[in-house]
Parts: C-alpha cells; structure tokens; sequence
C-alpha cells in the first residue's frame, strides 16, 4: 500500500514539474520574441506636413514679378521700330552704349517713329530716367500700344515734351481721361530725370522726379505694346526697368494741388505739343 501511494505521489510530482518546466520555456520564448520584436522596429517616419506659411511670400513679395532690364541685351532680342520713313534700320536711329558701367539708350529723333517690345504688358512698374540737351525736346512713353503701323497708333501717352513732362493723354482710337502735370516737374536742361508708370486693370498712374505727375482709369485699351517715341529731339535713355504685377503697388508720393483730370469725352483736346497731332486729327 505505502509502495503504491509512494509511487502515485511520484507521478504526481513528475506531471507538476513537466508543466512547471514547459511554463517557463513558453514564458523564455514569449519575452525572446518581444524583445526580437522592438530591436527590429523602425522608428516612426517623421513628419511631413509642411507649414502652408513657412514659405509663403510676404504681401509685398506676392506683388512682385521678377524686374527685367530692357537694356540688358542686344536691342533686337527685346525690341521692334516703327519709323515714318520706310526702310530705315533699327540702328539708324536707336543705339544702346555701355558709358561706365550702364548701358544707355540713344534716340536720334530722326526720323520720328517709336521703338516698342516685342511682348505686350499689362499689369506692370516701368522705371526709367531720360535726359534731353534741348529747351524743346520732345518724346513720350506710349502704352497699350496697338500693332499699328502709324507715327500714333492707338495707346495712352505719358508725355516727355519737356514743358510738359508727366501729362497723360490717349492717342490714335484709345479711350481714357487726360491728365496736365503740374508745371515744371522736368529738371533743367542736361539733367537726368527719373520717371516712374504703373499700370493696373487700366489705371495709369505716373510719377516724375519723386512726385505725382498724374493718374488715370479706364483706359480701352489696357493691354499692349511699350513703346519710347522719336520726335525730332536727341534723347538719351537709361535704367529701363519693367516689373509685372500680380497686384497693384500703392506708394506715397507728394500730389500736387494744380492737377486737373477731364474726360475725354466732356472736354476739348488738350493742346499737343509741338509737332504732335490731337487725338482724331490725322498727321501732315
């Protein structure tokens, strides 16, 4: 009887020391896996979500195009002429020269025509200075320019006649108000003169010399040509800048309490200047 129960007891032990062993193995294998498992595990991916305002460009920024230099290459890379008298080469009246360290534009004033981009502009900054040697020079800024092969095509005049310097008028068939300039804004004779237009949704708004010269609306058309004139005068040009817009720039600049605007259609032509017909009135 004590031999049986001895060996019962025996077996009994047996069972509970197998289970007791194949616990701990499948407990070893459990925590081996585990650890397996985390020294293979990649680290989490960073994060790419990017900041919609991290690079986003500043209001002024976003006003902005890139500015191109009108004089930076040959002139018949960014140029077309028109002349009144036919055949008469690109180079006969307009020749760009490096004096130090900047190019410059010369316009011989014979014979009258306009130089004017090969591409059309809209929305845009033009910048530039100009310097005549005559009381009486004359030359003008057209834009809009029309592809027109006439002395004054249809377009919008900022005036460079010297006494005049900064009006603004329509020319050929364009719409849009008119503008006189306070007197005087030109600087004396043999003085470099800067000049600033801005162009947006058919509002021209015009600056000489650091003070406002003019500003119109409404202009039909307004899209088209830049053009610089050649009116009888020796004109130098230099610093020809043009910057597109994406929207307009305001500036503050001293006005001018002698600046009248009519319209057009309410009131007479201004008087041209010398050697430049009124609007509707053909050339001689």
């Amino acid at each position: 009887m004590l031999e049986n129960a001895t060996h019962k007891a025996g077996k009994i032990w047996q069972k509970v020391f197998g289970v007791v062993l194949l616990t701990n193995l499948a407990w070893c294998l459990v925590v081996n896996a585990d650890e397996t498992a985390s020294a293979t595990e990649k680290p989490p991916a960073p994060s790419t979500t990017v900041d919609p305002k991290a690079d986003a460009p500043s209001t002024a920024d976003a006003a902005k195009k890139v500015e191109i230099d009108l004089l930076e290459e040959d002139l018949s890379v960014t140029w077309k002429h028109f002349s009144s008298k036919e055949g008469v080469p690109i180079g006969e009246v307009w020749n760009v020269s490096k004096v130090g360290e900047e190019k410059q534009l010369k316009c011989s004033g014979e014979p009258k025509g306009f130089l004017y981009t090969k591409k059309q502009y809209a929305n845009f900054v033009l910048t530039f200075e100009w310097n005549v040697s005559e009381a009486n020079a004359n030359s003008g800024v057209l834009v809009y320019t029309q592809d027109e092969p006439r002395l004054w095509p249809t377009s919008m005049q900022v005036q460079l006649h010297q006494p005049q310097a900064g009006d603004l008028f329509p020319s050929g068939d364009a719409n849009g108000n008119t503008t006189q300039a306070p007197p005087e804004l030109a600087k004396e004779i043999g003085t470099w003169n800067t000049c600033r237009v801005q162009s947006y949704g058919g509002q021209l708004s015009v600056e000489i010399n650091g003070r406002k010269a003019g500003e119109v609306s409404g202009c039909q058309p307004a899209t088209g040509f830049i053009a610089l004139q050649s009116e009888g005068s020796t004109t130098l040009f230099r610093r020809l800048k043009l910057r597109e817009l994406t929207s307009p720039i305001v500036q503050d600049v001293p006005t001018q309490s002698t600046e009248v605007e009519r319209s057009v259609e309410k009131s007479p032509e201004p008087v041209p200047a010398k050697g430049v017909p009124a609007k509707g009135v053909p050339a001689t």
